[in-house]
Order: C-alpha cells, then structure tokens, then sequence
C-alpha cells in the first residue's frame, strides 16, 4: 500500500503492546479510542533585564496518553486483557506501545511508558469498558510504517 493520499480515518489507528522490546505486538482488542500528547515544560530565564518579559528556555520533554477499549475475555492470546494491565501497574513494569495504522508509507510512534492507572465502566444495558492511563518515558520514535 502506498502512504495515506487523504485524511485518515481515525479508526484505522491502533494502539499496540509489546513486553519484548519491540520485537512482536499485541492488540488492544476491541479499542474505542486512544490519545497520546508529547510536550515540553520551558525553563523560565527571565532575568531583571527581560523587561518584565518571560523568557524561556528548552526544558523536559513528557508525553502522556490514554486509551478506552471493550473487555472481551475470549482466549485469544494476542489481545490484552484488563487483568494483564492491571499487573504491569501492580508490578511497576516499562513496557513499549506502538500507535499505527500499519499501512506502508504512513507514521507509526512507539514509546516506552508505565501505566499509571486502569479503571473499568459498566453502565445500565451497555458495553463493559476499560481505560487506561500511561505515563511515558524516555524518547518518543516516529519510524515511516514499511
């Protein structure tokens, strides 16, 4: 396939999940939506001679994101389940998302994170649904999808 010639449809991106550094992924099954924000917080360098001006300077660079899928706790292997993430939170453990659309030509960006929060919702006659907030950590990678 060639790169996206036109808006892209959101709902061709997907979150993904790797425990092995990248080497393979996994699904988060039946995703709803997903967000990731990259920033950086500038160093205030006013000084008496800014003329009552801000000044700033680079500063850190953070990213944070969520994502919201179904719960489905059918036996396939390579969709991520609640309860997988709930013990990478509970165990502390860095693991590696990839946000991609998978069609050659495109942009995919994977980061090492922490989830730092997993919660579930049940409303009246609707879809049970999980969200999960994650934390990233080091270097952000934007590799063109091949």
């Amino acid at each position: 396939m060639a790169a996206s010639t036109t808006a892209i449809n959101g709902t061709a991106y997907k979150m993904q999940l790797s425990t092995d550094a990248g080497v393979s992924y996994d699904d988060f099954g039946e995703l709803i939506s997903a967000e990731w924000t990259r920033s950086m917080a500038p160093r205030d360098i006013s000084t008496k001679f800014s003329a009552g001006k801000k000044e700033i300077a680079e500063g850190q660079v953070s990213g944070t994101g969520s994502f919201e899928t179904l719960v489905t706790y059918d036996t396939d292997s390579d969709v991520v389940k609640p309860h997988t993430v709930a013990g990478y939170i509970e165990n502390r453990t860095k693991v590696k998302l990839r946000f991609t659309n998978l069609n050659a030509g495109d942009y995919d960006y994977t980061f090492d994170v922490y989830f730092t929060s997993i919660g579930q919702t049940s409303g009246v006659e609707d879809n049970l649904t999980f969200k999960v907030d994650f934390e990233m950590t080091g270097s952000m990678a934007t590799t063109v999808i091949s």
